[in-house]
């Protein structure tokens, strides 16, 4: 009987022994799932917070976006009122540029129209005294003069030629043909002693006769007068009011046309 007492005895604090056992596994269990709760809500409330901030984040950035994209609308409003208002003052520009050319074409018009009736005006002052003095100041170096004569037309459409010559003196074997200017250049004398080459041509009744040409002007530019010299031509210039004197001159070097 006192073995299985002992045996029972036995079996009774192991079965104690178990329950403690078993009490203490439940009980870590227990602070075991506490701990594992614990570090679940620990990381969640982790995880919230890091969502939270990068939530928080994004809103700022955003809201520096918002506030760039703004900045931004305005910027390029500006610019757009700018452009516009650099359009509208271009067009102005150009309107008012448009109409000073043409403001400027009509004056250089009108300058030229008064200029040309100027020039006609002065040249035919200067071809009447000219043409008063002409036989004077020629007879004076020597030259016998028969007849003269202004504004001495003539044409060829055979040729395809015509000339005005605006003083012409005659002697009985020489022709003096005059090219009267208010004032003279270099062209001006060219283009003479280039009609002189051809006077012969219109005038062929002079054909036997010697014909010289001269220039007659208020003003010579640019050494002008001094270019007829060498041309061969008579230069003529005002000394005085009224007052025509002939250049000296030596008649083997003057030009026969």
């Amino acid at each position: 009987m006192k073995n299985e007492e002992n045996q029972a005895d036995v079996s009774l604090l192991e079965i104690q022994q178990m329950t403690v056992n078993n009490a203490v596994r439940q009980q870590e269990n227990r602070q075991a799932i506490a701990q594992l709760r614990l570090d679940h809500d620990r990381d969640v409330q982790q995880i919230r917070d890091a969502a939270s901030e990068k939530e928080r984040e994004h809103e700022r950035h955003m809201s520096e976006l918002r506030e760039r994209w703004k900045r931004d609308e305005e910027w390029f409003a500006e610019m757009r009122r700018s452009q516009a208002e650099t359009d509208r003052m271009q067009k102005e520009t150009d309107r008012i540029i448009k109409e000073t050319a043409q403001q400027m074409k009509e004056t250089d018009k009108k300058i030229k129209e008064l200029s040309t009736r100027f020039s006609s005006t002065t040249g035919h002052i200067i071809e009447g005294l000219m043409s008063s003095s002409a036989i004077k100041i020629y007879e004076d170096k020597g030259f016998v003069i028969n007849s003269l004569c202004k504004n001495y037309k003539r044409k060829n459409k055979q040729l395809n030629l015509e000339m005005e010559q605006d003083v012409v003196l005659f002697t009985d074997t020489q022709v003096i043909v005059e090219e009267v200017k208010a004032s003279c250049d270099k062209k001006d004398v060219e283009k003479f002693f280039r009609n002189m080459e051809k006077f012969k041509l219109l005038y062929d009744e002079y054909k036997d006769k010697e014909v010289f040409g001269a220039v007659a002007a208020v003003n010579y530019e640019d050494g002008a007068d001094q270019y007829a010299h060498e041309l061969g031509l008579f230069v003529v210039r005002v000394a005085s009011d009224e007052i025509f004197t002939l250049d000296p001159f030596k008649m083997d070097e003057l030009k026969r046309f």
